[in-house]
């Protein structure tokens, strides 16, 4: 077996090659250089042409072609953060410098918003892009002083769902730096009780699902709730505008007639001793087979109108503050048809009194002007009396009493409730 002679390492050779590679390396080195030294030459020279970031600046480069047309948003001094924002976007979209983004933002300004950026511009104090709107946010946006944080803690749902969710997103715009599950306690926070309960129970994991369930939950509970039936319409009768009153639902009772009686005929009436309101002879407990008003007319242009019977004992309601006149002779008789007479009809309510501990059978009638009291029961119960102006009283039988006095002040006692009126004596016999 025979070994292939070895030759010694040349070291010689490879360090003259070792000597020419840094040589090589060294020129590639001076070339890059070379190259570097003449791009930032040509960089300066570029810059030196165009000048400093100017406002006055009239070279305008146009905005790059673009296949999508966008529109400048305009400003009227409304959401000032939010136009910032789109005029931003806009001027990124199209790579704008900074020193021509404020020429440009000068033509979509309107109102109040102009006004302001002219003020400015005159008095040189929008000198840059930031600067402007910075100056812009301080004199259209909210008072730094302004709390949106606060605002949306305490912030609750009062109508829709919809319209509580733009609130609690203007809010929620305003704020930063905090972490999404506690945009998502404030948001089921200030829901309404029964809505908040449903959203708590499917416990979502975001605010969109909240909200979402927020929504489904609301028409939910309007789907369920009642509504109001309102009663069919009568197709037979069809009632005007003016006269149609949805609450009731009575039907028209007829009219009462009415008789009036001049001072002749109540003259014959009393020599053929015939009643006042039908054409039967008055007797004692006498009773209108037909009931009707009643209008006597006196000889002075006063007409008096009688509204169905009055009382037993006690009748009536008066006030208090009327006092008749002095002269009997001029004072038109009270109106008292059926006056103590015992006589009771429908319209009429009988009620159990009581009188210093003593019964007493109380008829009450809007109809009378005054309260009356038999002078037997004044007797027999022993009220004090006092004189009264006299005036007359228009009793059943067409007569006309002579009342003069007056028991102040007598304490009645109807059921549970106590009254003090005052008593007109009315002095009847046989009732």
């Amino acid at each position: 077996m025979t070994t292939p002679p070895t030759h010694p390492f040349d070291f010689t050779t490879a360090f003259q090659q070792l000597i020419q590679n840094q040589a090589n390396f060294q020129q590639n080195q001076e070339n890059l250089q070379n190259n570097l030294a003449t791009l930032t030459d040509e960089l300066h020279n570029l810059r030196t042409r165009l000048g400093p970031p100017s406002f006055n600046n009239t070279e305008i480069t146009p905005f790059p072609q673009t296949s999508i047309k966008l529109d400048i948003p305009r400003f009227d001094d409304t959401d000032p953060k939010g136009w910032i924002f789109k005029i931003n976007q806009f001027f990124d979209f199209h790579h704008t410098p900074e020193d021509q983004r404020l020429r440009i933002a000068s033509f979509y300004m309107d109102g109040e918003a102009l006004t302001w950026f002219q003020w400015m511009h005159s008095n040189g104090q929008l000198l840059s892009w930031p600067g402007l709107l910075h100056a812009l946010e301080s004199r259209f946006a909210p008072s730094l002083y302004d709390d949106p944080k606060g605002a949306l803690f305490k912030l609750c749902q009062t109508s829709s769902v919809k319209e509580y969710q733009t609130q609690f997103e203007s809010l929620a715009n305003r704020i930063t730096g905090l972490p999404p599950q506690f945009y998502l306690s404030c948001f089921i926070s200030g829901l309404k009780p029964p809505i908040r309960r449903e959203v708590q129970a499917f416990q979502p994991g975001s605010l969109t699902q909240a909200i979402s369930l927020a929504k489904l939950q609301e028409e939910k509970t309007l789907d369920t709730r009642p509504h109001p039936s309102f009663p069919k319409p009568n197709p037979s009768h069809t009632p005007s505008s003016s006269s149609f009153r949805p609450t009731l639902t009575v039907a028209p009772s007829k009219p009462t007639p009415t008789k009036r009686l001049s001072p002749a005929e109540l003259q014959a009436r009393r020599e053929k001793g015939l009643c006042y309101n039908c054409d039967e002879k008055f007797i004692q407990g006498h009773r209108c087979k037909c009931l009707f008003h009643l209008l006597i007319v006196e000889p002075d242009p006063v007409v008096l109108e009688h509204q169905d019977p009055t009382l037993n004992m006690v009748e009536g309601v008066s006030d208090p503050n009327t006092e008749p006149v002095s002269d009997p002779t001029l004072d038109p008789p009270q109106i008292s048809l059926h006056a103590l007479m015992g006589h009771s009809i429908p319209q009429t309510l009988r009620v159990l009194g009581h009188i210093q501990h003593q019964p007493i059978s109380v008829l009450i009638d809007s109809g009378s002007t005054h309260n009356f009291v038999q002078d037997r029961i004044i007797k027999q119960l022993g009220l004090v009396t006092e004189p009264a102006h006299s005036f007359q009283v228009l009793v059943g039988n067409g007569d006309q009493l002579q009342c003069s006095a007056l028991c102040p002040q007598v304490p009645l006692l109807l059921g549970q409730h106590k009254f003090l009126v005052d008593l007109f004596c009315l002095p009847i016999s046989g009732a």
